[in-house]
């Protein structure tokens, strides 16, 4: 999830915003798609890593400095797959880098595959409701389609209190949610994630595991706003002995590895309340 609470004003100048995000998302999909494709061919003419998970952060590096942009699935009328290599947020560096490190060298419809599989519930675009918006629903579902591994309870996470509600009770800020079929859809899927158990590893606690964590582990970082499970996400890279975080930051407005090592980065932010560790198979 990456939507935070706001007042009136900035609810109006987001939607401004977002007519505008439509506009111009409906005459460049198709240039976009294409220039897309352009660079998946070279991102494929570079050497990487056999192992998923070195692959998977040898990726998300290629794409440093490209420029953070929010909303860019947000397309303007029923739900497709859009795919970006140009641009990203926290969400859209992290799956489209793992459908890239998951998918057949230099076969773009099986990239598209594994980017449906990953962003959506049951592999299947059906509409809004479909995708996974929230992170702990993103992390069980490819958990349970064998993608990855959730590491938080092995490396001594304790329980996490989820009551995800933020969708729902924030309407205005999800303006593609425009019908009570997707409403419904969300409040079920809001529902049905509370009754799962997960487990973080509290910020005070991260120095003590940080050792644990490996090169292209995925990480989640969990939140005290009310009704959201996470905010942000990232990937794991160590520098000079110290773990950092790689992604799209929309301070930097790029894609970066976090200066701060994690431990500090996760301290700078009061909302901030831990993280989840998410393993690639």
């Amino acid at each position: 999830m990456k939507a935070n609470p706001m007042n009136k004003s900035v609810i109006t100048k987001q939607k401004v915003s977002l007519v505008l995000l439509l506009f111009s998302f409906s005459i460049c999909k198709n240039n976009a798609q294409n220039s897309s494709k352009d660079l998946f061919n070279q991102l494929y003419s570079i050497n990487l890593s056999d192992k998923k998970s070195d692959r998977f952060a040898e990726i998300a590096k290629f794409f440093i400095n490209k420029p953070y942009v929010a909303g860019t699935l947000e397309g303007p009328t029923s739900e497709t797959l859009v795919v970006n290599l140009h641009q990203f947020d926290c969400t859209t560096l992290v799956e489209t880098s793992l459908a890239l490190a998951l998918c057949k060298p230099n076969d773009f419809d099986d990239f598209k595959k594994k980017l449906t599989q990953i962003r959506y519930r049951n592999g299947e675009i059906v509409n809004y409701a479909s995708r996974l918006h929230y992170l702990t629903d993103w992390l069980q579902t490819n958990q349970t389609n064998g993608i990855l591994e959730l590491e938080t309870k092995k490396m001594g996470g304790i329980l996490f209190k989820n009551s995800p509600n933020f969708m729902s009770t924030h309407w205005p800020l999800y303006p593609r949610a425009n019908s009570d079929l997707i409403k419904s859809g969300i409040i079920v899927a809001e529902k049905e994630l509370a009754k799962q158990t997960f487990y973080f590893i509290p910020k005070s606690n991260i120095p003590s595991i940080e050792s644990k964590i490996k090169e292209g582990d995925i990480i989640a970082i969990t939140t005290s706003i009310a009704g959201l499970d996470c905010s942000h996400q990232g990937i794991a890279v160590w520098k000079e002995g110290n773990l950092h975080l790689l992604h799209a930051s929309s301070s930097h407005k790029k894609v970066i590895i976090s200066a701060l090592p994690l431990k500090a980065y996760i301290n700078q932010i009061k909302s901030h309340s831990g993280i989840m560790i998410g393993r690639i198979l």
